[in-house]
């Protein structure tokens, strides 16, 4: 398992209570590609801050493996989700970490629904 999607598991699941991420054929605009883009921005975000260069499609993959998320099952995403997405972006490393630990700013919480 690689060392990000390794950090990122343990908060995920509970901290945005995702309950779906999946392929790349929805658009940008359903529930399910704002589910995906909210992923591929957390395992960037995760790469930048313990340096690790895990490709974002496998952080992706690992993360929806471990969990059995499925972004296809997503019906809508919550009111912060545009302030979780700048928060992730504008958030420094020291926000979103503790030790080896990645963690979501709180506007982040229960943002994906199924």
């Amino acid at each position: 398992m690689d060392k990000i999607a390794r950090r990122i598991t343990g908060w995920a699941c509970l901290a945005l209570m995702l309950a779906s991420c999946g392929g790349e054929e929805f658009g940008a605009d359903t529930p399910p590609g704002k589910c995906r883009a909210l992923l591929g921005l957390i395992c960037d975000r995760g790469s930048e801050c313990f340096n690790d260069s895990t490709p974002q499609s496998q952080c992706i993959t690992t993360l929806e493996t471990q969990r059995g998320f499925s972004c296809s099952q997503a019906v809508g995403v919550g009111a912060s989700y545009d302030t979780c997405l700048s928060d992730l972006r504008t958030s420094t490393c020291a926000q979103l970490t503790s030790g080896t630990m990645f963690y979501p700013p709180a506007s982040c919480s229960g943002v994906i629904m199924n």
